[in-house]
């Protein structure tokens, strides 16, 4: 992609209104919501769904986090450091 070719993209309302109008459906069959369900939900639906991942998201996130410090802890006790 060129600069004037992102620009487009950005300031081009018509481009712009698609793009906010697809964000959702293909945000659920990146994250492996079948796109025959997607195809049959209702924009309330997609909210829904998309909520459920982020917070799986979150979650998984947090759990994450929480292993890398439990293991830091963990080496910072033992006798040789591994």
């Amino acid at each position: 992609m060129t600069a004037s070719s992102d620009r487009e993209l950005k300031y081009n309302p018509k481009i712009r209104e698609k793009m906010d109008r697809l964000e959702v459906p293909v945000r659920l069959i990146m994250h492996g919501i079948p796109e025959s369900w997607v195809n049959q939900m209702t924009a309330t639906d997609m909210q829904i769904m998309l909520e459920i991942i982020k917070r799986d998201q979150m979650a998984y996130a947090d759990k994450a986090g929480a292993y890398a410090v439990n293991k830091g802890v963990a080496q910072s006790f033992s006798k040789d450091g591994k």
